[in-house]
């Protein structure tokens, strides 16, 4: 079982958003794009890369095109921890 529930992930990816991109944790909402919050392609990589290592989790390059925005973060990162 999971130490993160999907409110404790969200809370957690806001952080590691709001702190890359040196932006309020307020603007970092679920259904709000990355490329809307200003990353580019390497701040990208460093969230996702930042959120494994957070999370213990391993987040494959083909599925890291996918997560988007804030939502689809969580829910990869939920669906990682709690169906392994």
């Amino acid at each position: 079982m999971s130490q993160f529930n999907k409110q404790q992930i969200l809370q957690e990816v806001t952080t590691i958003i709001s702190k890359k991109l040196n932006i309020a944790p307020e603007r970092v909402t679920p259904d709000a794009t990355l490329e809307s919050l200003g990353a580019d392609s390497l701040d990208l990589v460093e969230i996702i890369i930042n959120c494994e290592e957070r999370f213990n989790v391993a987040i494959s390059d083909q599925d890291a095109q996918h997560l988007t925005d804030v939502n689809s973060v969580v829910n990869y990162i939920d669906g990682l921890l709690h169906n392994s």
